[in-house]
């Protein structure tokens, strides 16, 4: 990948694209991750690929039931 601003701007946006897939699926799949951060995102290099890791916070949703909305880690909310 190339370097300077337009090799950042589409190393972000693949990150972007790829968080987004990879939470599109899991909610597909009734799966809510419930800690998405910088620090839970990995990059294959070598296979171009995005990981989501950190599943400790992961729920199954059940239709009905009522979730606490504070569940990330303290330092990446927003007040």
């Amino acid at each position: 990948m190339s370097e300077g601003p337009v090799g950042e701007a589409i190393l972000e946006s693949h990150i972007a694209w790829g968080s987004t897939w990879a939470l599109d699926y899991c909610h597909s799949q009734g799966i809510m991750h419930r800690d998405v951060k910088p620090h839970n995102v990995m990059i294959d290099h070598e296979q171009r690929k995005l990981r989501l890791i950190d599943w400790g916070l992961a729920e199954f949703y059940h239709p009905g039931k009522e979730y606490n909305v504070r569940v990330a880690s303290r330092n990446y909310l927003k007040k």
